[in-house]
Order: structure tokens, then sequence, then C-alpha cells
């Protein structure tokens, strides 16, 4: 998620509800139980439904850390855009009499970030200086597959 100026990453907790040793369901808030060292993960943040024990949390540490946003762009760059752009904007199985949605399906990523403190770097602090970067993924599969 894009936070202000900061790119930032939530750690999710999974909790296997179908028993099969997988996660397939995650919640909001988490709690330590330390005489049974077990994390317990709740769908609210006021740990009223519980879900389920953490697959794979032995500690209090990370119990707690889970659900927690971190920061991940650096403190010297100041992010301005970030953007997702999905291709096509219809679902391009069920649109065969629409030319425009029958396209690979993609998603068009832009990053765009300046310095925060320019000087810090030997460069005046009234030169703008951007770095734009863009990539685009593909499913690399398309067709009808019925």
């Amino acid at each position: 998620r894009l936070n202000a100026t900061r790119l930032q990453k939530q750690r999710l907790l999974g909790i296997d509800t179908t028993n099969n040793g997988e996660a397939n369901s995650w919640g909001f808030a988490t709690e330590w139980d330390g005489t049974n060292t077990l994390c317990t993960v709740f769908t609210d943040q006021n740990k009223t439904t519980e879900i389920g024990p953490a697959l794979g949390v032995v500690d209090e540490k990370t119990c707690m850390r889970g659900h927690d946003w971190t920061n991940i762009s650096p403190e010297a760059i100041e992010v301005t855009e970030f953007e997702f752009l999905p291709a096509p904007n219809r679902d391009p199985y069920l649109n065969y009499r629409i030319d425009t949605a029958q396209i690979q399906p993609n998603v068009f990523l832009r990053l765009r970030t300046k310095l925060r403190r320019p000087s810090d770097f030997g460069i005046r602090s009234d030169e703008t200086i951007e770095l734009i970067q863009q990539t685009m993924a593909s499913s690399r599969v398309f067709g009808d597959p019925r």
C-alpha cells in the first residue's frame, strides 16, 4: 500500500481452517498465549471473533508483529505515485463480442519517486530529480479453456 509517501507491506498470519496444512484464512488482530505457546488470530481489532491458531508461529514476537505495516521504501526516497493498471477492463473470456476486451490480460505498474533531501547527495535543492520505473506483468496464458 502507499501510505503518504512511503511504500508499506503488511505481514499476514494464516490460519488453516480446513485442516489441509495450507493457510486459507487471515485475520486482523493477534493475541499470544504464553502458557500454551499459541498465537491466536481474530477477525477484528477488538478480538471478539476468533478464527484460529496461526500456522507456524512459535514465539510471541512473531505473533505480535503479525498484521503490522512495515515501511519497505528507503528513507531517502519519496514515492510520489504508485499505480496499477489492469487490462482489459472487462472479463476477456465473457466478452467475445467486444473487440477491445480481447487482449492478453496484463497489469501495468508505474512507480514515480524523488529524493527527499537532494542536498544530502550533492544535488542542489532547487533541482527536481525524479525516477520513473515501469513494468508490465502478463498471465502468459490466454484463450478459451472451455
